[in-house]
């Protein structure tokens, strides 16, 4: 894949230092970031020994992370409501699992 380099590209270690407003990396620290470009998480495009990425993929990265972690919580407590829950009967499970596939 070609990248087209604008100014919406950075370099890693550009978008390694960016933070967030408490000051946290928003994208991780060049290392995490290069993990991302190895494994082809991140796209990117070498120019002149240095990888460019752009905002955009940047941003999905991020957004797709925030999603899992979403995701992996919704499961934690499913987990722990199931367990803390009295047995249910047929009908209210079917009854879950309908709410649960219209959402």
């Amino acid at each position: 894949m070609t990248i087209i380099l604008t100014t919406d590209h950075l370099t890693l270690a550009e978008a390694s230092e960016i933070r967030n407003p408490i000051g946290h990396r928003r994208y991780g620290s060049i290392d995490t970031l290069r993990r991302k470009v190895k494994s082809g998480a991140l796209p990117s495009e070498m120019r002149d020994g240095k990888y460019y990425v752009s905002r955009d993929d940047l941003d999905a990265m991020v957004e797709k992370k925030t999603s899992e972690r979403a995701y992996a919580g919704l499961v934690a407590a499913a987990k722990r409501a199931a367990k803390q829950a009295p047995p249910i009967s047929a009908e209210r499970r079917e009854l879950i699992a309908s709410i649960l596939r219209s959402a």
